[in-house]
């Protein structure tokens, strides 16, 4: 599978995302993150052999990825200016016995359609041990969160087209002494604001 992580993966269309369970653990002491990002993709690209699945992220250091519960290799491939990169690419090889026929639905029109794809699980473990963009910790164990488009690939990895819509859930583990909270809409459009806060100031 090495030959499908060599170049820029080509990005999935509209819709291919359908949800995001995000779990996190948040080290309070220590101003450390570790997570898991595991999305449910109704598509997945093929090529001869294999193929390829991207995801933008940003000074994110991944420790393993899985498809449908099998380690799977992967390449992050950094921000370059050549290509119009807004942040760095983690491209996830994707085996292809996991690629079969599904059906899609078109939004405005009255049809149906069949294209190559699945329904697979995508998992990527990380953590995250310096501030970033969307990831600020402040005096008094203050951890803020801010999922802009273009701040969200620092605090999870995250599909590089902003058309990309999904319901989401979220699991937070941190210390008995803090409190979390969490503003999203019940639709749950990716946007997620997490704050921190130590009891004992």
């Amino acid at each position: 599978m090495v030959r499908a992580l060599m170049g820029l993966p080509t990005p999935l269309p509209e819709g291919s995302f359908q949800h995001l369970h995000w779990k996190v653990s948040v080290d309070v002491a220590t101003r450390r993150l570790h997570a898991t990002a595991t999305y449910t993709v109704l598509q997945t690209p093929s090529s001869t052999d294999e193929g390829c699945l991207a995801l933008a992220v940003e000074g994110l250091s991944i420790e393993s990825v899985a498809v449908n519960d099998d380690a799977t290799e992967f390449k992050v491939i950094e921000m370059s200016p050549t290509n119009d990169q807004l942040h760095s690419t983690l491209a996830i090889a994707v085996p292809k016995q996991v690629v079969a026929p599904y059906r899609y639905v078109h939004l405005f029109l009255d049809e149906h359609d069949v294209y190559p794809g699945s329904v697979s699980s995508v998992a990527v473990t990380y953590h995250l041990a310096k501030p970033s963009l969307a990831c600020h910790w402040l005096d008094s164990s203050w951890l803020i969160t801010q999922s802009y488009p273009s701040y969200a690939p620092s605090l999870l990895p995250v599909p590089p087209q902003l058309c990309m819509k999904f319901t989401y859930t979220a699991q937070v583990t941190t210390s008995a002494l803090a409190t979390v909270l969490m503003s999203a809409s019940l639709t749950g459009i990716i946007q997620i604001i997490l704050h921190c806060r130590s009891i004992v100031e």
